[in-house]
């Protein structure tokens, strides 16, 4: 322990849609999750801007939404990689990173408030994030002010959490299921144990935009429509209104998880009305959605050339996995009763911790002898990587040049030819995608990488060969060289969404002298 006690405290993050949580591992090498200021260990992932030029983050921030919804921010998450949120913050456009890193900044406050300094973090992404997206989260931690040491997929965090606390879920050779569906994200993911608390991802998928704020989105509906039925009324019309509903619905489908009915509260104008609601009626409102994660989980299973019979272990993770449905969904599928031990909304920040601790050397078994801090883990790419050539019609097509699903790290080399003899400014643009269709329109543009740099009166037709590469952290990188001379040649990677250097330093210090509360 002394190594991790001279650098500093390192910490795992759960940044979440709907919830964060941070965790360490403390010098008895247990993984313990750390209250916020209000005694909590999950924290709403909600900014609201007071008349003060005060930031309140979380539960005061909730309710504030109830009253300004425009003075706040919610689900930013699901914005990641984008250029700005959806709606005006407070009057303003801001970017996602921006409000991500107020929550970052917030749960760094409380966990130095309680334990100290922190000198680094690794913060989990969802599986199914791309290059441009887990750029925004190492950005959103640099404006928050942390040493961003690795960012991990959450499957990833909460495989690297169970093989800590209980090496059997992870034995040689076995195959478990990691079902992840948070409250904006869904992850599902297929890992064989190696041993020694190791593992290797085979494959993983899932959708950015998938969560449990969409079931809310659904009882929402369904219970405005109960009140305008009986009053005429229209529950949601006023956006303060909606907003608390949306907390009262949410409430009422925890309810439903463990009740099989419950009531929500509505009002609007001089109505009062109680709408009932049954886990049966929520379930088939919902059904196409859990629908789709089923049509996920199956195509995982067929992609990985494996059978149920394969498979020895569903593991849940995510808070949207407490639901019923999802459990029976998956017992039917699987044939087994899928596992959810302990808190399963906390284990990615957990296994982050972990994580972060095996980083800073602490790589021996704890005073509990049964476990080991795993050292290793495989991962593969969740979205094939590409470039824009011109198809035999003429017309511009993706050409996959690393396939989703390779184990990680990789790297792939790709010849390009220069069209013309070249001169002092020559340079060879390259759009580079990621995704698997054909038209690069349906694909996401991650920019444009130059290669510059080529010796003058290199002639036409010379080759350029082309490095693209995943790091162990799904991120992509860039080499090149000529041949002919010998020589590596400049090629970066200009980010279509990406903070510039300048404009993050701006980020920064502007959430800086923020007060946050």
């Amino acid at each position: 322990m002394d190594t991790a006690r001279a650098a500093g405290v390192v910490v795992g993050i759960d940044l979440g849609t709907t919830f964060s949580a941070v965790a360490r591992m403390d010098e008895r090498g247990h993984v313990e999750v750390i209250p916020n200021s209000e005694g909590a260990m999950l924290t709403p992932s909600v900014v609201f801007f007071d008349d003060d030029d005060n930031v309140l983050v979380g539960r005061e921030a909730v309710k504030a939404l109830t009253v300004e919804p425009g003075r706040g921010a919610e689900c930013f998450k699901r914005d990641m990689g984008f250029p700005a949120y959806r709606e005006l913050v407070d009057g303003r456009e801001r970017r996602p990173e921006s409000l991500s890193a107020i929550v970052l900044a917030k749960l760094k406050q409380d966990t130095e408030a309680a334990i100290g300094p922190i000198s680094g973090a690794v913060i989990t992404v969802p599986a199914f994030f791309d290059d441009t997206r887990r750029k925004a989260t190492e950005d959103a931690g640099r404006i928050a002010g942390l040493n961003v040491l690795k960012v991990i997929n959450e499957p990833t965090a909460a495989a690297l959490w169970y093989g800590f606390e209980e090496p059997e879920r992870l034995r040689p050779g076995e195959v478990s299921l990691v079902y992840d569906l948070g409250g904006g994200t869904f992850d599902v993911t297929l890992m064989r144990g190696l041993g020694n608390s190791e593992f290797e991802t085979l494959v993983t998928d899932g959708n950015v935009m998938l969560g449990g704020r969409d079931w809310d989105e659904r009882l929402l509906a369904y219970v405005a429509g109960e009140f305008e039925k009986t009053t005429g009324l229209d529950p949601t019309s006023d956006r303060a209104a909606r907003q608390e509903l949306l907390q009262r619905v949410e409430e009422c489908k925890r309810t439903l998880s463990k009740l099989t009915t419950a009531k929500v509260a509505v009002s609007c104008g001089d109505q009062r009305l109680w709408v009932p609601v049954t886990r049966e009626c929520f379930e088939g409102l919902t059904a196409d959605l859990l629908a789709r994660t089923k049509a996920t989980v199956e195509l995982l299973v067929e992609e990985a050339g494996l059978g149920w019979r394969d498979i020895a272990r569903v593991i849940l993770v995510g808070g949207s996995s407490h639901m019923p449905m999802v459990q029976k969904m998956l017992e039917r599928l699987s044939g087994r009763a899928p596992e959810a031990r302990g808190q399963i909304e906390l284990a990615v920040a957990r296994g982050a911790a972990v994580y972060a601790a095996a980083l800073m050397g602490l790589v021996g078994v704890s005073d509990d002898t049964r476990r080991r801090v795993p050292t290793d883990f495989h991962e593969t790419n969740s979205h094939s990587l590409g470039v824009e050539i011109d198809g035999e019609d003429g017309r511009p097509r993706n050409s996959v040049i690393i396939p989703r699903n390779t184990p990680i790290p990789c790297q792939e080399t790709q010849e390009f030819r220069t069209a013309s003899r070249s001169g002092p400014d020559s340079r060879i643009p390259i759009v580079i995608l990621e995704g698997e269709a054909a038209d690069p329109e349906a694909c996401v543009r991650v920019g444009t990488c130059e290669v510059s740099g080529l010796p003058s009166g290199l002639p036409s037709g010379s080759v350029v060969r082309v490095t693209f590469a995943y790091s162990g952290d799904g991120r992509i990188t860039v080499e090149a060289e000529v041949p002919a001379v010998s020589r590596r040649v400049r090629a970066e990677i200009a980010r279509s969404a990406a903070l510039t250097e300048s404009r993050l330093q701006q980020e920064t210090s502007a959430v800086s002298d923020l007060v946050i509360l």
